[in-house]
């Protein structure tokens, strides 16, 4: 190649990566952050500076594996640092940066989730792991299941949830029988996520559950896996005391998009709740591609013809 094209190509290259804020080495970017000296800096007694250096670290996470010792020990460091708007505590930030770094992050992180005493740093590292979503995960997060504190299997339930793995649906379906709403709750919004259809029997059973948060997860996940088995008990949610279940069994039966749900739909266009019959309409429209809005009288003039 002649000289003067090699210096022209040069040439453009450098103003190409001054404008872009840097060329891209081996696909990756490399940051402005020290991380050696962010390091030092998580090892600091002060509250504030170790917040500060897992923040700094997220930046520079797929530079900073370097670093995952010194996080997974700020994971135990839950002091409040009050900064207005830039409040937070080294522990979440470390979360939130190991979790940027994925996947070698991710055997330390079972560690902390299967060994460690401080209970809080067992919740941020499934936490972390759901946030990665690396399936080697699944087994570690599914014993977390058993785990003592409450916190500790709520985490493990929105991060098998997040991950989405088949394998985890018949541990997740053993947690429906917990008398904590909450795990009730996690579990049917888990369920819906894995996108198993297998889950669809224990998700109708919840929807009779007496907790109206509980019966809301299971109809929106039943909505999720488009399991034509749920349109008879979602249709009987249309009268829930609730109008939250109320709107998202509508919702679900749209999503279904079963036209055994037609008719059910159409009386819910009576509902005394404006956000049921939104949600009704929406699913009558999604339904038998007719836009007849709210209009219950039209709706059985169609129905009755078709």
């Amino acid at each position: 190649m002649p000289m003067k094209s090699t210096v022209a190509i040069a040439t453009i290259l450098a103003v190409v990566c001054g404008l872009v804020g840097g060329c891209i080495r081996g696909h990756k970017k490399e940051s402005d952050v020290d991380v050696a000296a962010q390091i030092q800096q998580l090892r600091s007694t002060e509250a504030s500076a170790r917040l500060d250096a897992a923040r700094a670290l997220r930046k520079a996470a797929e530079e900073a594996d370097s670093a995952i010792p010194d996080l997974v020990d700020a994971l135990h460091d839950q002091r409040f640092v009050d900064r207005g708007m830039e409040s937070g505590r080294p522990s979440t930030a470390a979360m939130r940066t190991l979790a940027a770094i994925g996947s070698p992050a991710v055997s330390s992180l079972i560690v902390v989730l299967q060994e460690d005493k401080d209970p809080k740093a067992r919740e941020l590292a499934a936490s972390a792991l759901g946030r990665i979503g690396d399936g080697g995960a699944v087994n570690s997060l599914v014993a977390a299941l058993q785990d003592n504190v409450t916190e500790v299997r709520l985490a493990a339930l929105a991060a098998l949830g997040a991950i989405g793995s088949t394998r985890a649906v018949k541990p997740i379906v053993a947690t429906l029988g917990s008398e904590h709403a909450q795990i009730r709750r996690h579990a049917a919004r888990a369920l819906g996520q894995t996108g198993d259809r297998t889950a669809a029997t224990a998700l109708i059973e919840l929807l009779s559950d007496k907790d109206s948060m509980v019966r809301l997860g299971a109809a929106q996940s039943l909505g999720s896996l488009r399991d034509s088995r749920a349109i008879e008990p979602l249709s009987s949610r249309l009268d829930d005391e609730s109008t939250n279940v109320r709107a998202a069994a509508a919702q679900a039966l749209g999503d279904i998009g079963d036209r055994q749900a037609v008719e059910p739909l159409i009386e819910a266009l009576d509902d005394e709740n404006d956000l049921v019959i939104m949600m009704a309409a929406d699913s009558l429209a999604k339904i038998t591609g007719k836009e007849l809005g709210r209009d219950a009288a039209a709706w059985h003039q169609w129905l009755g013809s078709n």
